[in-house]
């Protein structure tokens, strides 16, 4: 569960189209506008596998969730964004050190997205 997106973008690395991502004029960091910790500790409750990251990386997630976070802003919108890292299929997951199934990861993203949604109102 992504809790920040940054202006800090690959220069390097392209999109398929071969551009490169900039955003100017914006504060360097842009925090989720979703009640993070009230869906982690309810996550937790239900046993479902979450972490906390601070960085969405430096290409198309981070680019992505700072665009959106960035548009909520700049048009002053009541609309809520949250970046949802879900690993590949068959990963080792860093802090319980299990592989999961694709199906399980698939179920796992489902609650997590159900308890997002439930915590918007």
């Amino acid at each position: 569960l992504e809790t920040t997106a940054t202006s800090v973008v690959s220069q390097t690395a392209q999109d398929a189209e071969g551009m490169t991502g900039k955003h100017s004029e914006m504060p360097e960091s842009l925090l989720s506008n979703v009640p993070i910790e009230v869906i982690l500790q309810e996550c937790k409750h239900n046993q479902i596998p979450i972490e906390l990251s601070n960085s969405a990386g430096e290409y198309l997630c981070n680019f992505s969730y700072y665009t959106v976070l960035k548009t909520i802003r700049q048009l002053d919108l009541k609309a809520k964004s949250v970046f949802i890292h879900v690993p590949p299929d068959e990963l080792s997951l860093s802090s319980s050190g299990s592989n999961m199934s694709f199906e399980i990861l698939s179920l796992h993203a489902y609650q997590i997205l159900a308890i997002v949604l439930s915590n918007l109102s």
